[in-house]
């Protein structure tokens, strides 16, 4: 069973604003498998805390594509998403906190991977085939 864990950020490295949606005239962006996989951890390790309303002290919530990608409170100059995966990696202050179990070096890449993608978000296609890339967590 693979759990992974999702965050906020100023994700990615893409020009567009949404890195989910193609240039105009572009081609649709490939589906990710990793895409799925940081929407997959962010709803089982993050979302009983940072869901639409956040609870257990979690001060925002992390449930959304623009939440990830929001400034984060704690340092505006990195995201969600990046300031999760700071505190994901921090044995001081981890995320998720006690009594959780603390993120695992697998889902630590997962986001670091989906991060790299710029956050795209996952669905299953109509027909239930290959999932297809959104622009909401």
């Amino acid at each position: 069973m693979l759990l992974l864990v999702g965050c906020k950020g100023t994700i990615g490295g893409s020009a567009s604003p949404d890195a989910s949606v193609p240039d105009a005239g572009g081609p649709p962006p490939e589906p990710s498998a990793s895409a799925c996989e940081v929407e997959a951890m962010a709803v089982t390790r993050c979302g009983g805390c940072h869901g639409a309303v956040p609870t257990g002290g979690a001060p925002m919530p992390l449930n959304s594509l623009d939440a990830m990608r929001a400034p984060s409170m704690t340092d505006p100059a990195v995201s969600n998403a990046q300031r999760s995966l700071i505190r994901m990696a921090d044995t001081t202050a981890p995320m998720p906190p006690a009594p959780g179990s603390p993120a695992t070096q697998l889902e630590v890449a997962v986001l670091a991977g989906g991060m790299s993608e710029g956050m795209p978000s996952c669905t299953s296609s109509p027909d239930g085939g290959t999932p297809t890339v959104v622009g909401r967590l």
